[in-house]
């Protein structure tokens, strides 16, 4: 539960600021392209954003087999399913499973339904301690014509804009490359493993435009992102707060354009 409440903090502070204030989820929901009578398997569902929030755009005819274990979100979408099931459109249906996905047995139910248009497994990475041979499993249930759309550790948005601050700034923060060296390691190595596995990867980008008005939001975005990092904080928060306070009162806000970048993988 614990990862799904950071997911969630991340999500409220990209409610506030995003512009066009469009819904994180119906973004990503839309570039799955899911095609009527798709059989989905969506892996680590938690709070199922992805579903709840296109709710009655979920194309007729999809079969979603969504999997979790208990003291996940997944409880709460339980719920949620059981109370508004009746208006899912016509012919979709989604079951819910609570099965841990780093068992054999769990992978024997799976394959029992055959093979899936589209295998989900968005932020589930981080949840695994064997991330491999869950992606192993999923590429053998996965159809040559679907694809299994994965995202993990990288580079992103943030890091890129922390570090051009500090840089600007002429602040000592190591621990920034440090960060962003760390992330680009990760990634090589989580590309490696899903080209084990997959003959072709395409990366698809998702992006959201954010308006930040006041200082506060970034400096907790940023303390969030490189935690553990008090002494560097206790030294400078209050430089840096100038520093967005005066970005903001020349422009009137700080824009940024984030991109998440989601690997969909073919056998």
């Amino acid at each position: 539960v614990s990862l799904d409440q950071r997911a969630d903090r991340f999500l409220a502070d990209y409610d506030r600021h995003q512009i066009p204030k469009e819904d994180w989820y119906v973004k990503i929901f839309r570039s799955l392209a899911f095609e009527e009578g798709d059989k989905v398997l969506d892996l680590g569902c938690g709070f199922a954003k992805l579903w709840r929030n296109n709710w009655k755009d979920i194309p007729s005819g999809i079969h979603v087999h969504a999997y979790d274990i208990h003291g996940s979100w997944a409880d709460d979408f339980a719920g949620y399913l059981k109370d508004n099931q009746k208006d899912l459109p016509s012919g979709v249906k989604i079951d819910l499973h609570f099965e841990d996905l780093e068992k054999d047995s769990t992978w024997k139910t799976i394959g029992k339904n055959g093979k899936y248009d589209k295998i989900i497994a968005h932020y589930l990475v981080y949840e695994l301690k064997d991330p491999e041979t869950v992606i192993a499993s999923a590429s053998s249930v996965l159809k040559k014509t679907g694809f299994f759309s994965f995202n993990g550790p990288t580079v992103n948005t943030w890091h890129r804009f922390f570090a051009d601050v500090v840089s600007d700034m002429r602040i000592e923060a190591p621990f920034v490359g440090e960060t962003i060296a760390d992330y680009g390691r990760r990634k090589v190595a989580c590309d490696a493993m899903l080209k084990r596995h997959f003959s072709r990867i395409e990366e698809v980008t998702v992006t959201n435009a954010f308006s930040y008005e006041e200082p506060e939001a970034l400096i907790s975005k940023m303390k969030d992102i490189f935690s553990n990092q008090e002494k560097f904080f206790s030294k400078n928060e209050n430089k840096i707060r100038e520093y967005f306070a005066k970005r903001i009162d020349e422009n009137g806000a700080i824009l940024i354009d984030f991109e998440t970048v989601f690997s969909h993988c073919y056998v």
